[in-house]
């Protein structure tokens, strides 16, 4: 790769995550000069690219109007294979990725382009494991999906969790929050939106590939811990909402890699949303339930795509451009609670004869968490990947966050 051009190039530069993560980039550049490193934007249009520079050169006042620039396509492989030969590492923020995400990973395939991307969506993850680890692994290249706020917290906190346990850990669970739930901070995009739409209408192929992806033995866990849609939590002093989004999928896919490849022994997770009262938490599952209900029908997933701005109760308006005026005063903060026991067996055929008698808290806090806060995680993991591919597992291969960054500083680069 010595003759790439670029470092780092971000596909989709122009769109709602691509200029929160252009303006961390050029913040960060700023305050770490000493670490240097070449970046290009790229994305369909040329006059999108240039009008998003001058903004963030008017927001940063540093002059980035003169970055290079690169067009492609989403739709055309050629476009993005020119694009993933002139760098070494590909940051995709271009979803949603069950449309649009496959023929990027095509192209970096092609041109051993290592590729971080922004997905939450899970049954994306799962068929580019099951499509392209093999190739990844053989290509000496990594694909690492869920790069940002789904799930760098979670799933890289609770390696951080085993990596700090003093003993066998039998079991994580995580607890999201934010410190606002007003409309000014719950802002989404229609990308967004449509992500989460065939998320919800596609439940069961979910299930179909999870079940592939985490085929072979399984760990025979003796003292088992049970998903709760809704329960009071004595560990937080909360009411609590199970998490729908694809954080412990990721989790179980790092847990499986490495129970299969390192005879490691995996924890159970489960995740939830810290919510404010019975009441609230209540609400947000009917809403959930019946957003659900609406994507199992084709006149409902219209209907969502049509309407968003009613449907979603104003929370998307496609005619209003996210701003990080506001959300950049939304705090976010996961608690991950780990239990196990305070000693380790050897190997992962032995079985503790008590119940688990240790417990561990990890706190994982940020701002802005759905947009800046998931830019930095993005530079951070692209920045990662650069420069410490050598402690990364393997030779390559589709990998969760957990698994790829365990052995590197990424998680010292985002405490920093």
């Amino acid at each position: 790769m010595k003759d790439r051009v670029f470092d780092i190039v971000i596909f989709g530069a122009s769109g709602c995550t691509g200029r929160f993560l252009i303006e961390e980039l050029v913040k960060y550049q700023g305050r770490n000069p000493r670490e240097n490193f070449t970046w290009a934007v790229a994305g369909q249009y040329m006059h999108e690219l240039e009008s998003m520079l001058q903004e963030i050169s008017t927001v940063t006042e540093k002059d980035c109007t003169q970055t290079d620039k690169i067009i492609a396509d989403a739709m055309n492989i050629e476009s993005l294979r020119k694009m993933s030969a002139k760098c070494k590492v590909v940051i995709n923020c271009v979803g949603p990725f069950r449309f649009f995400g496959e023929n990027l990973v095509k192209a970096c395939l092609a041109e051993r382009t290592d590729l971080i991307d922004a997905s939450g969506e899970a049954q994306y993850h799962l068929k580019m494991q099951l499509l392209y680890s093999k190739e990844a692994e053989e290509r000496n290249i990594y694909i690492i999906s869920s790069c940002g706020f789904a799930s760098i917290p979670a799933d890289c906190g609770t390696a951080l969790m085993q990596k700090e346990f003093p003993g066998d850990l039998n079991s994580v669970e995580i607890f999201y929050e934010i410190n606002d739930y007003s409309k000014k901070a719950l802002q989404a995009n229609v990308a967004s939106l449509i992500s989460c739409i065939h998320i919800a209408a596609n439940l069961r192929e979910w299930d179909n590939l999870e079940k592939k992806v985490l085929s072979g033995s399984k760990f025979d866990y003796k003292y088992r811990v049970k998903n709760r849609i809704i329960h009071y939590n004595n560990d937080v002093a909360s009411w609590c909402l199970i998490n729908f989004q694809c954080d412990a999928s990721v989790i179980r896919r790092s847990q499986h890699f490495l129970y299969q490849t390192e005879n490691k022994r995996p924890l159970q997770a489960t995740s939830y949303v810290k919510l404010p009262s019975f009441i609230a938490t209540l609400f947000n599952l009917l809403l959930i339930l019946a957003f659900t209900g609406l994507c199992q029908f084709k006149i409902g997933r219209l209907l969502l795509e049509k309407f968003p701005k009613i449907c979603t109760l104003g929370h998307i308006d496609p005619n209003k451009r996210i701003s990080g005026k506001y959300l950049n005063s939304v705090r976010f903060k996961f608690t991950i609670v780990g239990r196990g026991w305070d000693n380790r067996f050897m190997g992962t055929l032995n079985q503790h004869s008590e119940p688990p008698n240790f417990t561990r808290r990890i706190e994982v806090s940020g701002y802005n968490p759905f947009y800046a806060g998931s830019a930095i995680m993005l530079i951070q993991s692209a920045l990662t990947v650069l420069n410490e591919k050598d402690k990364m597992p393997g030779r390559g291969g589709v990998l969760p966050p957990g698994v790829a960054f365990a052995g590197t500083t990424l998680v010292k680069r985002l405490n920093d």
